[in-house]
């Protein structure tokens, strides 16, 4: 289940744990730091925010095919999984 939470959330840069909270990607664009003579590379940040809201359906199709289970099969398995955390 991590795997596909973390494949999910590197392709689209948003996820809602029900009961937990919400996962975004934030970009932090490259910048050149001319006092150290360096390029700063783009990095990501993930930020975490308390808002309770429901996971989406894009999240349960994407884990069903992840999984290899219907859907049914798969929102069992995130509530299991997300009551457990």
């Amino acid at each position: 289940m991590y795997n596909s939470i973390k494949k999910f959330l590197s392709l689209y840069h948003h996820l809602a744990l029900p009961g937990i909270g919400n996962f975004s990607v934030e970009k932090i664009p490259a910048h050149i730091d001319f006092a150290n003579r360096s390029i700063i590379a783009e990095k990501s940040k993930i930020i975490f925010s308390n808002d309770k809201l429901p996971a989406e359906k894009k999240f349960y199709n994407f884990l069903s095919q992840d999984l290899n289970i219907d859907e049914t099969d798969t929102v069992r398995a995130f509530t299991n999984f997300t009551t457990q955390l």
